[in-house]
């Protein structure tokens, strides 16, 4: 914190420096400061750095999106299996009913348990 802050007020004038290495950092300091060059690299380096970061976080961004549009998509499918082999299973189950099967029967048939075969022909009602 006290190197930031010297980086900062470096270049205040009436500063007494005691210290050989301080002075030399100081005077280094004071230099780079003074520098318009090197000020201009600085800026072009902070300005490329941003750009950096801001194409980083674009290309995460938009993998992030393909790849949660390609588990959705997965997921969706997925549910429509799902909904399909239901459909099927209450189908089967509404046949065997039409033949006049027990629960217990239909359950073996289909190999569901008789539970299953119930919440079946509740929604089949």
């Amino acid at each position: 914190m006290r190197y930031a802050y010297f980086m900062e007020h470096t270049n205040e004038s009436g500063m007494v420096i005691q210290n050989d290495g301080i002075r030399r950092l100081h005077d280094s300091v004071r230099a780079i400061q003074d520098n318009e060059e090197i000020g201009v690299k600085y800026m072009q380096a902070w300005e490329e750095k941003i750009m950096w970061e801001q194409e980083a976080r674009a290309k995460g961004l938009e993998e992030g999106r393909a790849k949660g549009l390609e588990e959705g998509r997965a997921e969706g499918r997925e549910e429509a299996r799902k909904e399909v082999r239901e459909e099927m299973l209450l189908d089967k189950v509404r046949r065997k009913l039409d033949r006049h099967l027990s629960v217990e029967q239909i359950a073996d048939a289909l190999e569901e348990s008789p539970e299953r075969i119930q919440e079946l022909i509740r929604k089949l009602d």
